[in-house]
């Protein structure tokens, strides 16, 4: 672990930051400065007049670079306008900002998204105990060959550098490794801990966070008012018995988790330490059985001097998209994701939401909520939510917006949404009630609107700790020695199955539109539930104990309530299945029940058992509660009708990664997960069998929409193949009786917005009567917006302008006829099939030249390699029975390779392949399944197609070259890219279905000259980028 991390040495950087010496930093660093002071006429002339309080020297200036040094007292908020102003004016020039106060120093720069939109990059040292990572990047500023003297355009490689130096993605990326290593080294290094491994880790990570916890009450001043509170405690420790005995464990146990007056007043450790209970320093049933956990001090000195006190650390993020080097909540987001996960999140299909991505989606969902709830303006609600000052009626109409919304992540993850939700519910109610939450508010914002499920305990429980430093933050430092208590978050971020909820145990054949409007039993004891839960939120010590223990004991008599209603449910349909099965016809002979029916009625008798066994364990059961349920652990949202906001980012993960059981589950449960077709695929003759395949993320759309409430809303980050796959129809019917506000796409960004390869969109859906989507295609030429009416019902959604898509109907219209493609033959050996000539020449002679057969893939589809397939098949395409012997020897000896294919059929030649058609050795014209472009390739006989091709076989070859020209028309080209799923790097996938679509018109289209050239244009813009 030690050798693994970071050994930096830079006394002299920061011994000057200590000093304040800054011209001398500078030249430290190797800029070559003459100090200019800026006079106030100066700054009035670059618009900087806000600065004139405060001194402004010019540090440095070369050509289009400029470094400028700010000293004096002056808040985030008036360097930023100070900043973003002076780019505006100059938005070609460079200039790096040094701001010096007493506290620390900040480095900053302005730079633009790909969107245009302006932020700031800063990092940030303290000037008492500068960080050694920080010291670094401060170094690695102005390196001696930075730009070369001769490069063409010094300014835009000045620019890209300081951009990579000042990149936040490195400093997360170096914290999680560290973070990572720490979680493994106290795991390792664990004495008289549990045997189990997962225990081990849970008990390693839990100490880590409350570790990392501290180190943010620490940057509060909330341990004593010393910001170096714990590397001192570890400095001055005694030496009797381990650190974490001696210190940490009191820390956590004995005083963060116990009111003062109830403290050992003998151990001055505990003495002036904030009570914080919340949860996060109850000891864990593991740390109960195990209560001799301990490490051995060197993993502390590790953990301290070697990880956590080489970064800093804050309470808050930076303004807009601003990026800080510093160690802040947003940063932890991706570090807690990264850790969640690590190899298996791609397997659980979970991916880090960036931070822009979050806070466009909340905006724009609160910016619709506001603008319907409130009846304001669309331009006047974004002013407001950019902190527009309100009128006295503007106070009333937010405030009952706002007063009783329910907001919910179904698959919170570590809770990016709802942290993004807090700042912005947080900044509306402090224009509402003119001042911004304190603690005590921000607290009760949590628990009025706020709720997060996710399978996974561990997501669930560093959401709350986001929360609870979200928390921290709004607390002052004058008041942290008295800071109140951190609330309970179990009842509002619950771990908790969202898709399958008991609400619906029996009730598989139930077309549930609406999941609290069916059958809600709980209404009953909702006020109950909701009063526990309300005192649930501040109480601690035992009262807390004893209130848990009543709101599980009261769980599950409410479910076993539930449970018996489910019997009585399914008990009197079988009585009446049973009554049928022994009435008797007008003849007197028994009138029994169809297979199908006796097969009904045995499913039902043995749920009906299955229930009553699951009753008597919950009667059995002393603790804890039985189940999740939206419905149970929600009762004041379930009586209202659902949530006002659902905002996620749900897993994405095809149906092969769902395990069975679960899957058979949702097929019988959600309309999403049913092959589904539209009427003009059902008369070309595309079947639903190419697109049986679901995602886990439609399945999260469709229970987010039963669980939104009439009048609601929901945003989703989701696969944009769902717009316009094959296997996103059932989806698209299922939207399509909503109205879909808006539709992002980002399948062809130039930016990867996760470190994985996925082809994002963003839906916002509304349950209200309204018509026309915003549509916004993000793209390597930036992003385009324009207003579309997408079809309902089912088809593709052809996300282009409107112009573009008139064209697209109208050669729907004319175009009656349709192709047939095929797809090539499938070896599964392709090692033992396809050599090149020379190989399968010297192994097996002159005889096998009859046998080669050109190959066509994806790589070469006009077959102009050297390799060639080893095909034994006749003109008709019937396998051969009889082979000479040399090459029968040769497959022979590859045996066991060959019966291991999955498709292998024992009664045929050992030689088969797969996927062989009559035509498929005809003329014909191929193309590659993935390209950035249709391109049609006429070949000729005898050449065998892969499965990487499709094409399409005729009749002669001068069909064929008819074929490949109507194929390679613009008209064609341009609707094949419009319908294609989208592939990495502006390629598509030009599968069977897709080509199947493209409309065959007797006498051509129709278009005219205007419209051919629109075409062109739309063409040529989508593909040049990518040529």
């Amino acid at each position: 672990m030690g050798n693994a991390l970071l050994n930096i040495e830079s006394h002299d950087t920061g011994s000057l930051i200590q000093l304040g010496d800054w011209i001398s930093l500078a030249q430290h660093l190797g800029l070559r400065t003459k100090p200019l002071r800026l006079v106030n006429f100066a700054l009035g002339q670059w618009g900087l007049d806000m600065l004139e309080h405060l001194r402004v020297d010019l540090l440095h200036s070369d050509g289009s670079f400029r470094v400028l040094l700010v000293t004096g007292q002056c808040d985030n908020g008036l360097a930023r306008s100070a900043m973003t102003t002076l780019h505006r004016r100059n938005p070609n020039d460079v200039t790096l900002w040094f701001w010096a106060d007493t506290e620390r120093l900040s480095v900053a720069m302005v730079s633009e998204r790909e969107n245009e939109k302006t932020f700031v990059r800063r990092m940030s040292l303290m000037r008492s105990r500068p960080d050694p990572v920080g010291i670094k990047q401060l170094e690695a500023l102005f390196p001696r060959d930075w730009v070369a003297p001769d490069q063409a355009d010094q300014g835009l490689a000045i620019r890209r550098y300081l951009e990579s130096v000042l990149d936040q993605e490195t400093l997360t990326r170096e914290f999680f490794q560290a973070f990572r290593r720490a979680l493994e080294l106290l795991q390792s290094t664990m004495h008289h801990g549990p045997e189990d491994l997962r225990q081990a880790h849970d008990v390693a990570l839990l100490t880590l966070l409350r570790v990392l916890f501290l180190y943010f009450l620490q940057a509060r001043g909330a341990l004593r008012s010393d910001p170096h509170f714990l590397i001192r405690a570890w400095r001055q420790r005694s030496r009797d018995t381990s650190f974490y005995r001696s210190v940490i464990q009191p820390l956590f146990f004995s005083a963060l988790n116990t009111p003062e007056d109830e403290r050992d007043p003998n151990n001055a450790l505990l003495q002036g330490i904030p009570f914080l209970n919340g949860g996060l320093f109850d000891p864990s049933p593991v740390e109960l059985a195990h209560s001799r956990i301990d490490w051995p001090d060197r993993t502390f000195e590790l953990l301290l001097e070697e990880v956590f006190e080489r970064y800093q650390f804050a309470l808050s993020e930076g303004a807009e998209d601003d990026e800080d080097r510093v160690i802040d909540p947003e940063m932890l987001g991706k570090v807690f994701e990264g850790l969640m996960f690590q190899d298996a999140r791609h397997r659980s299909g979970a991916y880090y939401t960036p931070r822009h991505v979050v806070r466009e989606m909340v905006a724009e969902v609160f910016a619709a909520h506001l603008k319907d709830r409130a009846g304001l303006s669309e331009s006047r609600v974004h002013e407001i939510l950019s902190g527009a000052t309100l009128s006295l009626d503007e106070r009333d109409l937010i405030r009952d917006a706002l007063e009783d919304l329910t907001i919910l992540d179904p698959a919170v993850g570590t809770g990016a949404f709802l942290l993004e939700c807090l700042r912005v519910l947080a900044g509306l109610w402090a224009q509402v009630e003119g001042s911004k939450p304190d603690h005590t508010r921000l607290r009760e914002i949590i628990h009025r609107h706020l709720h997060g499920v996710d399978i996974n305990p561990t997501a669930t429980r560093l959401c709350e700790l986001r929360l609870w430093i979200a928390l921290l933050g709004a607390t002052p430092k004058s008041e942290t020695g008295a800071m109140p208590p951190l609330p309970n978050l179990g009842h509002r971020i619950v771990c908790g199955q969202s898709l399958i909820d008991p609400e619906e145990i029996g009730m598989y054949r139930a077309n549930l539109s609406r999941l609290f409007g069916h059958n809600w039993r709980y209404s009953e004891n909702s006020e109950k539930l909701k009063t526990l839960q309300d005192r649930y939120l501040t109480c601690h010590g035992s009262k807390k104990f004893e209130l848990r223990r009543e709101l599980e004991s009261y769980h599950r008599e409410v479910f076993t309530d539930l449970l018996a209603h489910r019997v009585s449910q399914l008990e009197e349909e079988i009585e009446g299945l049973n009554k049928l099965k022994n009435s008797r016809d007008l003849f007197g002979d028994p009138q029994g029940l169809s297979p199908a029916t006796e097969q009904h009625l045995f499913a039902l008798v043995n749920e009906a058992e299955r229930l009553r066994a699951w009753s008597r364990e919950v009667h059995a059961q002393n603790t804890g509660s039985p189940t999740f349920s939206y419905a149970l652990n929600f009762p004041h949202v379930a009586q209202n009708g659902g949530f006002d906001i659902i905002v996620t980012n749900p897993p994405w993960v095809r149906a092969q990664a769902i395990r069975t059981e679960e899957l058979e589950h949702y097929k019988r449960r959600f309309e999403v997960t049913r092959p589904a077709t539209w009427s003009e695929a059902d008369r070309r003759g595309i079947s639903s069998s190419f697109g049986s395949q679901v995602d886990l993320a439609a399945i999260f759309l469709e229970r987010s929409l039963e669980l939104m409430k009439p009048g609601g809303r929901l945003a989703a980050l989701i696969p944009a193949k769902i717009f316009r796959s094959l296997n996103g129809c059932a989806t698209r019917r299922v939207l399509s009786r909503y109205h879909i506000e808006r539709i992002v796409d980002y399948s062809d960004s130039p930016d990867e917005l996760f470190d994985a390869t996925t082809y994002p969109g963003i839906v916002q859906i509304a349950d209200v009567a309204a018509t026309g989507t915003r549509v916004s295609v993000v793209g390597p030429d930036g992003t385009q917006d324009w207003r579309q009416d997408l079809a309902m019902n089912g088809e593709p959604w052809l996300l282009v302008q409107p112009g573009v898509e008139s064209i697209f109907n109208k050669m729907m219209d004319v175009g009656p006829g349709f192709l047939e493609p095929c797809r090539g033959i499938f070896t599964g050996a392709n090692s033992v099939f396809i050599r090149p000539e020379e190989d399968f020449l010297l192994m097996l002679g002159d005889e096998a030249k009859p046998y080669l057969r050109r190959v066509l893939s994806g790589r070469d589809p006009r077959g102009e390699s050297s390799l060639r397939i080893l095909w034994c098949y006749d003109e008709h395409g019937e396998v051969l029975k009889e082979i000479p012997p040399e090459i029968e020897g040769y497959f022979e000896a590859n045996r066991t390779t060959l019966e291991e294919r999955s498709d292998y059929d024992p009664r045929l030649p050992l030689w088969q392949v797969f996927r062989v058609r009559p035509d498929t050795c005809a003329p014909k014209i191929v193309w590659r399944d993935i390209a950035p472009e249709l391109e049609a390739i006429e070949v000729p006989a005898r050449a065998v197609p892969l499965n990487t091709v499709y094409y399409l076989p005729t009749q002669s070859e001068e069909e064929a070259t008819e074929l490949q020209r109507f194929l390679n028309s613009l008209p064609v080209k341009a609707f094949a890219r419009a319908v294609a799923e989208r592939a990495r790097g502006g390629y598509r996938r030009h599968f069977a279905w897709v080509v199947k679509l493209i409309p065959v018109p007797k006498d051509g289209y129709g278009l005219n000259a205007l419209e051919m050239q629109r075409l062109k244009a739309w063409f040529e813009r989508e593909v040049a980028p990518w040529r």
